[in-house]
Formats: C-alpha cells, structure tokens, sequence
C-alpha cells in the first residue's frame, strides 16, 4: 500500500503542471548566471559586441516568453539553443537587408544611367556641331574638372563608351561612374563660357 502510495505520488509531481510564475523566475536567473557565457557565445557566432547584446536582450524575451517548455536540467542547453536561433534570425535577416538595398542601388543607379545616356547624348551631338572656338572652350571647362570627371567625360563623349564599359575599364562601381559623370556635367553647366551651348534644363533631375 505504501508502495503504491509512492507511485502515485511520483506521477502526480511529474504530470502537475508548471507554475509559470515559477518558471519565469528561473529563467530569468539562468540568464543574469550565464549572461557572460551567453555573450561570449553570441559574440563568436555575430563577429560583433552591439549585435551580440542586442542578440542577448531578444534571448532573454524569448526565453522568458517560452519558460514554461523547459526543464532546470536542460535549462543551460536549452538557453543556448534559443541564443543561437536568435542570433541566425539576426544574420537571415540582415542578408535579407543588405540584398534589398543592393538591389536599389541598382535599380538607381539603372535609372541615373538611363537619363544621363538621353541627357549627354544630346550634349555630344551639341558638341559635335559647334565651331573650333567653341570646342576650345569646351576643352577649357573640361579641364577645370577633377581628373576623375574629365576622364569619364572624354571617355563618353569621345570614345563613346557605355558607362558600364567605363566602369570596367576603370575598375570603378557603376554608381561611382555615374556620379562622376553627373557632376561633372552640372559644373559644366554652370561655366558662362558654355552658356548658351545647350538648354541647362535637359540635366536636370
């Protein structure tokens, strides 16, 4: 009788359910007792000590918030475990980030090209029917320019490169070629020698 009073007893203990009050509180001192551990854990896993805090702080919520479906003898592990899904959440997420915000400047610097290829194709044929004085003063302004701008400028207009085929050659992001090129056209615009060449209009944004 003793024997199964005992029995009893033991499965009643193990089928009670958690008091989540309980369970919320030995999470929450697992977690200020392996802080350091965690850290240095999260810290190898990110490369980096602010996303591995701020990785900590989402742990802890999320360990808090599952309490209930852990056991003190798996709690370690288990804490861990949520660390280290926090911290692949993080890098998934991050990826995903940098992948949408290459993909804009892609598509920005698609749209640039495109309006300075309509733009300074109708600058060249400007160009192309002016006089010698005026082309002189062309190469006058042009050579106000910084060695960057003036190159991709004679690199379009006089050997008609695309500026993709500029950014190869000068081992240079399409973007940074584009900006160059830009520039350069609005401090060309701004020259009073070239007034009157073409419609400063045609360049705007």
């Amino acid at each position: 009788m003793s024997q199964n009073y005992k029995e009893e007893s033991a499965n009643e203990t193990q089928s009670a359910p958690v008091d989540h009050g309980l369970a919320r509180l030995m999470v929450e001192r697992a977690c200020i007792r392996w802080e350091a551990d965690l850290k240095g854990f999260l810290l190898g896993v990110l490369r980096d000590s602010h996303l591995a805090d701020d990785v900590f702080q989402k742990t802890v919520i999320k360990a808090m918030g599952a309490a209930d479906s852990v056991r003190q003898e798996t709690l370690r592990g288990w804490l861990f475990q949520v660390a280290l899904n926090e911290a692949r959440q993080h890098q998934r997420e991050h990826l995903r980030d940098v992948k949408h915000r290459e993909k804009l400047a892609e598509q920005l610097a698609t749209e640039q090209q495109s309006r300075l290829t309509a733009r300074d194709s109708q600058w060249m044929q400007n160009v192309g029917a002016l006089n010698a004085e005026l082309v002189d003063a062309i190469r006058e302004s042009v050579s106000k320019l910084s060695p960057d701008q003036q190159q991709v400028i004679q690199m379009r207009v006089s050997e008609g490169l695309t500026f993709a085929e500029i950014a190869t050659r000068l081992d240079q992001p399409l973007g940074t070629v584009l900006t160059w090129m830009r520039r350069g056209l609005e401090r060309l615009r701004q020259d009073r020698t070239l007034q009157g060449i073409w419609n400063p209009e045609e360049f705007n944004e």
